[in-house]
């Protein structure tokens, strides 16, 4: 449509306001009819079009008035909205006769109020105010037209607006409030509109105030008020849209559970009579809870009543709560006082080993009547002028007591008065003191060492002897010292006082000095290397019927710091020889309190090395001649004793087979062997290359440790028996030698993998029982 056009396509109305002079405007408007059928569906009835041609004059620049359209055309039932429109027109300066505008309306709104404001002849405001009637529905649609035309020749430019709204129906809102015991209120709040807000304000006595905000058509909701009095309820309901509508209820409740102030005969009150507090409730409802406090909170009791000695000045708190949940407290500040006797000591104590003492006297004056008793056994009474005076007590025994002295009178104010002066006999203290046995020679034998029960900061200790073998047995000990020479026995006697208190007590013990047992070494020979286990107590004779020796190896070959010194001993004295050379060993026997030491050096002999080669292959008709050296004596797998053995391939047949000898040294007659894997080729076939393995594994057999040469890298190593199950072995790994202990295993056929460079590498072994 063009500019300027406008259509309100619920009535049909059409205005045009032109922009231009000599503006020409076709608007054709079709019109369609729908109505509902029987069944309710909307069924189109027709259409028709309407056509009209509207050309605008050349009037000097003679614009029509622009009407501006208020925003917001929409109104809640029973409220007053008011609209503003404003009329401008441009102003024609040629014009011989002032250009003005000319204003009316009509509307539907019954009882609007129209005011207009011009303050120049080419401009207007119109304000338009309606009250809505509480029944206005949603269906029901209002509107209000202002027309607006000037003076000008040859025509007037007319403008016309109408503006459109509906009101906001009102919804059906009710509240309802009901009172139920226990100073509890149920509201109920409903709406026949869907997805109503409510906001709830609720304002009672004490400044009381909530508000809550619910949202759904049905709600309803019970809450508990403390205190009695009118409570008004205002509910606001804000349905979809912009409208807010108000309701306002009140109701008085009787207000919770209540009190009555807690209250003392006087206060403050004696501090050595008994309170007894008692709960009285009103606007209770149902069972009731109690709890009674102190000043810190903790509990005193949960009955309806409470016992309580002021012993201080304390804060008593008592707390309720019935079956409906109203809860409330009270709290009472209760003062007290205690008349205080005064004693030159308030508590003695006494030893109890014989020991007599003399207790003081009370300071404070106390009336004639004064009453005083005592348990004690062996307290003697005597009063002048109502004074304790100083009494003598004859205390014996070990027997711990204690007990007190008591006075009691009533003080000018009906409070009793009662103090007690606390006498305690303590027994002598002792202590555990063991028996020993000192070496001979010993120079200075600290004596507190025997006290199994020592503490420094509570007692202190003295010693002394009056017994031995010495003429003067005073001279023993000094300053807790002993100084013991002669061999013999030595009776001491230990005082324990207790610093505290000053009791003291005796205990006895004595002392053995006697001399180390006498020890001998015996010559030791000299194992070969890789030999079982040695006992090294073998080599040490000690006259004692129960030696204990203990063994560490110190040095290998002048060498203390050689891995290997760590893990050749086992089992307190076995000695595995892992390397030829000389071994050092420390030992100790301390079968008594003297402690003897001392060293012992073995030679481990080497031993031989055979050396068969790498392994190899050979063509079944080549013979292969094998030597180990220069040996005393020679033992090869399959029986024979020379230096020397010659393999025919055509004897073996086809296949892998394991070569081994053992050997003798000549030197040390120590035993050594050597293997080799050889593969049998058909003949003629040519020997296969193969390459100089790069590890070896020795001896086969074997019995307690195998030993692995290798000059490349190696990672894990297994150890399978026939069936297939891994061994578990110590593996003690050097620069190019692994020593592996096997001591565990039995007799039997093995198979040793090894992971490498090139992969798995497998080595058939033979164990051989000691």
């Amino acid at each position: 449509p063009p500019r300027g056009f406008f259509l309100d396509r619920t009535t049909g109305d059409m205005v045009f306001q032109p922009t231009v002079n000599n503006e020409q405007a076709l608007i054709c408007v079709e019109i369609t009819e729908f109505r509902r059928d029987s069944s309710g569906v909307m069924r189109k009835i027709g259409s028709s079009f309407h056509e009209r041609v509207i050309i605008s004059l050349n009037a000097a620049n003679n614009l029509s008035p622009i009407i501006t359209v208020p925003a917001g055309v929409a109104a809640c039932a029973g409220e007053k909205q008011c609209y503003t429109f404003l009329v401008t027109d441009k102003k024609v300066s040629s014009a011989a006769v002032p250009d003005t505008l000319r204003l009316k309306w009509f509307s539907s709104l019954s009882g609007a109020s129209v005011s207009t404001t011009q303050t120049i002849p080419n401009e207007a405001t119109v304000k338009v105010c309606y009250n809505t009637k509480s029944s206005d529905t949603l269906p029901n649609a209002h509107f209000f037209t202002l027309w607006s035309d000037d003076n000008y020749c040859p025509n007037p430019a007319r403008a016309q607006q109408t503006l459109r709204f509906r009101v906001q129906k009102k919804p059906d809102f009710r509240i309802k409030l009901l009172k139920i015991p226990g100073s509890r209120m149920v509201y109920s709040l409903a709406c026949n509109q869907k997805g109503p807000t409510y906001s709830v304000a609720l304002r009672g006595p004490n400044k009381f105030f909530r508000n809550i905000r619910y949202t759904g058509n049905n709600v309803s909701d019970t809450i508990q008020l403390p205190d009695a009095g009118l409570y008004n309820l205002d509910a606001e309901i804000t349905v979809p849209g912009f409208c807010t509508f108000t309701l306002r209820d009140s109701i008085w409740l009787e207000g919770c559970i209540k009190l009555k102030e807690l209250r003392v005969p006087r206060n403050p009150a004696c501090a050595t009579l008994p309170l007894l507090f008692k709960a009285e409730v009103s606007n209770a409802v149902g069972s009731i809870q109690y709890r009674w406090s102190d000043g810190r909170n903790g509990t005193l009791s949960t009955a309806d009543s409470l016992k309580f000695f002021p012993v201080r000045d304390t804060l008593i708190r008592l707390w309720a709560r019935d079956q409906v949940g109203c809860e409330t407290s009270v709290q009472l500040q209760v003062l007290s006082y205690k008349p205080e006797l005064r004693f030159q000591a308030p508590s003695l104590v006494f030893c109890g080993e014989g020991m007599s003492e003399e207790w003081p006297k009370i300071t404070s004056v106390q009336p004639p009547d004064a009453q005083f008793r005592s348990a004690l056994k062996g307290l003697v009474e005597a009063r002048n002028n109502s004074y304790f005076t100083g009494t003598f007590i004859p205390l014996k025994g070990r027997v711990k007591q204690n007990a007190q002295v008591i006075i009691a009178y009533t003080d000018s104010g009906g409070c009793p008065v009662s103090d007690s002066l606390l006498v305690a006999v303590n027994p002598s203290p002792h202590s555990q003191v063991r028996n020993d046995t000192l070496c001979k020679g010993t120079d200075a034998y600290p004596m507190l060492s025997r006290v199994q029960n020592t503490n420094l900061l509570q007692y202190a200790y003295q010693a002394r002897c009056y017994a031995g073998p010495v003429s003067i047995p005073a001279s023993v000990v000094n300053g807790n010292l002993g100084r013991f020479f002669v061999e013999g026995r030595y009776d001491l006697l230990f005082q324990t006082t207790e610093r505290a208190a000053g009791c003291a007590g005796l205990d006895s013990f004595h002392n053995q000095l006697s001399s180390p047992p006498f020890y001998s070494k015996l010559p030791t020979d000299s194992p070969c290397a890789l030999v079982p286990e040695l006992p090294l107590n073998a080599y040490v004779r000690v006259n004692s019927p129960s030696p204990k020796l203990s063994w560490r190896a110190v040095s290998y070959n002048g060498n203390t710091a050689d891995p290997l010194l760590g893990a050749v001993l086992r089992k307190d004295d076995l000695f595995f020889p892992a390397k030829p050379g000389v071994w050092t060993f420390a030992f100790t026997e301390s079968s008594t309190y003297c402690v003897s030491r001392d060293t012992l050096r073995l030679l481990v002999r080497p031993l031989p090395l055979p050396n068969l080669g790498p392994d190899t292959s050979i063509n079944l008709d080549q013979i292969l001649r094998l030597s180990p050296g220069n040996f005393a004596s020679y033992l090869w797998d399959n029986g024979q004793v020379g230096a020397e053995r010659s393999i025919v391939g055509n004897t073996l047949g086809l296949g892998n087979f394991k070569i081994w000898v053992r050997v003798t040294s000549r030197e040390y007659n120590c035993n050594a062997a050597d293997t080799l894997n050889l593969r049998i080729l058909p003949a003629g076939a040519g020997v296969a290359a193969t390459a100089a393995t790069k590890y070896q594994v020795y001896p086969n057999p074997f019995s307690k440790v195998l030993y692995l040469s290798h000059e490349a890298a190696i990672g894990d190593i297994t150890l399978y028996n026939i069936s297939g199950l891994k061994m578990v072995m110590a593996v003690h790994r050097e620069a190019n030698r692994i020593m592996l202990h096997t001591e565990h295993l039995p007799a039997g056929l093995y198979v040793l993998a090894l992971e490498t460079e090139q992969g798995k590498a497998y080595f058939r072994l033979i164990c051989q029982a000691d």
